[in-house]
């Protein structure tokens, strides 16, 4: 899945999300609230995160620096989500020992 409203909406995202399922594919996501709702997997970054970045950026801006010399930022944080329930139904099987200790992690139920 990409990062963009006007392709996904909830509609969209669950049809998505239950082909994967049907044909045991996995789905990759931006947003640990896709993971939880059953995509395999994704990687996001916080809010707060950004915001913070945002504001840096803001006040360089601000403080007069050249806009033309501004390098592409990324976020500094990421992080990741693994839904465990749709891994062991698409046929992934997980080592979480081999995964990040940062990983949020939605149990099976």
């Amino acid at each position: 899945m990409i990062p963009d409203s006007d392709v996904y909406n909830p509609a969209t995202a669950q049809r998505l999300l239950i082909w994967g399922i049907r044909c045991h594919k996995p789905v990759w996501t931006f947003s640990a609230e896709v993971v939880k709702a059953g995509a395999f997997a994704g990687q996001f970054s916080e809010i707060p995160s950004a915001a913070r970045q945002t504001a840096q950026l803001a006040q360089k801006i601000l403080a007069g620096a050249d806009i033309s010399k501004i390098d592409l930022l990324y976020p500094k944080t990421i992080k990741q989500a693994v839904n465990l329930r749709t891994a062991d139904i698409v046929g992934i099987n997980l080592n979480k020992q081999l995964l990040d200790s940062g990983t949020l992690y939605f149990e099976k139920q």
